[in-house]
């Protein structure tokens, strides 16, 4: 098992990995789904529609995942370590390991209001 330290250096190369190579993996997807598992009269519209738009998705997939979220799915990480301390308003703040401006004005950051 990594320590959340590494786990969070491994997850954000393998995050930034994931984002750099999205061209390949869409052509990957674009062979597969426009030359081999649709008819051939869907081919010319299938490629034109991924190539416009798989690589933008992709990107914005792989943009989602952070590394605080995976370790903390992982277990690697401790998911209470990621609150905000002293929450006043839970609802504010209850946005995972950043925390939210909301949360930073209200509560202030190590004794700091912002």
């Amino acid at each position: 098992l990594l320590s959340c330290l590494e786990c969070k250096v491994a997850a954000e190369e393998g995050i930034n990995a994931l984002i750099a190579d999205r061209n390949k993996q869409s052509a990957a997807v674009q062979e597969f789904a426009c030359h081999k598992l649709l008819p051939s009269n869907f081919t010319d519209g299938c490629d034109d529609f991924l190539t416009l738009y798989l690589p933008t998705v992709l990107y914005m997939t792989w943009e989602q995942f952070t590394p605080e979220g995976l370790c903390t799915k992982m277990k690697s990480c401790d998911s209470v370590s990621c609150e905000c301390p002293d929450i006043k308003n839970v609802q504010c703040c209850n946005l995972g390991c950043i925390p939210s401006r909301c949360c930073v004005r209200s509560n202030g950051v190590g004794g700091v209001k912002a």
